[in-house]
């Protein structure tokens, strides 16, 4: 299907419309957005720091980074809590809140580049950006629900688009971000899936 070739991505007002959107997104996303644990950050990160710190042996540590937490392995959001723990020497719950807004940002980036590549133009990506920048409280402000959610979909768009490219580097780089999403979320694991001719 071919779209309207109009200018594309000469429209200031659109592009003024999606930086602000991301903008405000990011601001409000971090003005709501508190330093203290919510349901699951207790057992899954402020727990796992403390059991984290006792263990004695590289094994139990590891052991400790990959356990499952329900149907989920959530590797990817305790390292980054250790080394939010390593800089800062406390859990700072609004860093990976921010980080996962962030891994929200690249997403829509990455579902742009694949419209663009589609022929669709700044008018198109507009409704893209008031998809994705809404605020919504259990993906944009809980550390241990938007920082996976955000990511694993990062990870997953980041897939197919390494695989388009045909070179053994790409190749093994979407192996490499299929594996971070296997060990972001439990649906990472379907990953794998898009590799699969």
């Amino acid at each position: 299907m071919q779209f309207p070739q109009l200018d594309k991505y000469r429209n200031p007002i659109s592009w003024v419309a999606i930086i602000s959107l991301i903008f405000i997104f990011l601001g409000l996303s971090s003005v709501f957005s508190i330093n203290i644990p919510n349901s699951d950050d207790y057992k899954q990160l402020f727990h796992f720091v403390l059991n984290y710190l006792e263990a004695s042996s590289f094994v139990e540590k590891s052991a400790l980074i990959f356990e499952q937490k329900n149907e989920h392995r959530i590797a990817l959001l305790r390292f980054f809590t250790l080394l939010d723990w390593s800089i800062f020497g406390k859990l700072n719950f609004t860093h990976s809140i921010f980080a996962g807004n962030i891994a929200l940002v690249g997403c829509f980036f990455l579902m742009w580049r694949y419209l663009h590549k589609q022929g669709m133009g700044i008018y198109h990506v507009l409704p893209l950006a008031l998809l994705f920048f809404v605020p919504v409280f259990e993906i944009n402000t809980w550390s241990a629900a938007g920082f996976p959610y955000n990511f694993v979909t990062l990870f997953i768009l980041i897939t197919p688009f390494l695989l388009q490219k045909d070179s053994s580097i790409h190749f093994s780089l979407a192996i490499l971000t299929a594996a971070l999403a296997t060990f972001t979320f439990g649906n990472g694991l379907l990953a794998f899936l898009i590799a699969y001719p």
